[in-house]
């Protein structure tokens, strides 16, 4: 019996000898940074595309996709975001709290000199003034009679969620929309559609289409107004973000905008001037087919 005893003590403790020079024989683990990386190969292209992508995301939105949720306690999508917003109507202010918010001038009766005047204050220097407006112009056939045109943005609004804890938070949510209407183009030249807000006491979205003849064409100008009201709180919510106009034709393939500026045509006029006519022709595969507003 002791002998068994004495063997299996003197086994356990060759194994954990064992063990230990195991242990020892393992290299320490390298440190994070320390340890080679494995890239995929890419091109320079896709390299630049995804950087765009990034900084159009970060700038414009929407960061987190087409319902992004913001997370509590944070700003709205105006601190958020800094371009593609269209902005309400200014609630007009009387005239009293407008004076109110006027810096004080200074102006005092010592010296012996004249008082200079202060300056004008509006509402635009006040910090007051955006953008309610975006479009473009573009040209067709006389023959176009009818485009497509869908409009698109972003709204967000506060909604209720509840976090890990069971605490009911109200945090900035995106709503998509979405509006495809068949634009007709002859008849009035000015038209105004409403996309929503169809109450006139509740003003809403309106896609302006404006079309004149000019020299066997049509000049088209679309533009995307936001009509509606500012809020007294929580303004964001009658704002548009990332606000976006796409015009085809009827069947979405005809090739029927017609190109604005084209390098080509006026080569005559320059053909004099051999300087001139080569800068015309550095761009004489870069038709320009629209022109944007506040875009």
């Amino acid at each position: 019996m002791p002998d068994e005893q004495s063997g299996l003590f003197s086994d356990s403790q060759d194994e954990r000898g064992r063990l230990d020079s195991q242990k020892d024989a393992e290299p320490a683990a390298a440190h994070p940074l320390e340890v080679s990386q494995v890239f995929c190969g890419s091109s320079s292209y896709a390299v630049r595309d995804e950087l765009q992508e990034l900084v159009r995301r970060d700038l414009l939105g929407p960061w987190d996709g087409e319902t992004e949720q913001f997370r509590p306690r944070a700003q709205g999508p105006r601190e958020r975001y800094l371009v593609g917003m269209l902005g309400p109507k200014r609630a007009p202010e009387p005239a009293a709290k407008q004076a109110d918010q006027l810096p004080e001038t200074g102006l005092g009766a010592e010296g012996d000199g004249e008082a200079e005047l202060p300056d004008v204050f509006t509402a635009q220097n006040l910090g007051r003034i955006w953008a309610s407006s975006m479009g473009l112009s573009f040209a067709v056939p006389a023959d176009v009679d009818v485009l497509t045109v869908t409009a698109t943005w972003g709204r967000y609004a506060k909604v209720e969620t509840e976090d890990e804890d069971g605490k009911k938070r109200h945090i900035w949510a995106r709503e998509p929309e979405s509006y495809q209407h068949e634009v007709r183009l002859e008849g009035s030249p000015a038209d105004r559609i409403p996309l929503t807000g169809t109450h006139p006491d509740q003003p809403g979205v309106l896609l302006a289409v404006d079309t004149r003849p000019r020299d066997g064409r049509r000049v088209v100008e679309l533009a995307l107004i936001n009509a509606q009201e500012e809020p007294a709180s929580n303004g964001d919510t009658a704002w548009l973000f990332q606000a976006a106009l796409k015009v085809t034709a009827l069947d979405g393939q005809a090739a029927v905008f017609l190109p604005i500026d084209d390098p080509l045509d006026d080569l005559a006029a320059v053909a004099g001037d051999p300087e001139e006519a080569h800068l015309r022709l550095l761009y004489r595969h870069h038709r320009r087919y629209a022109s944007g507003r506040n875009i």
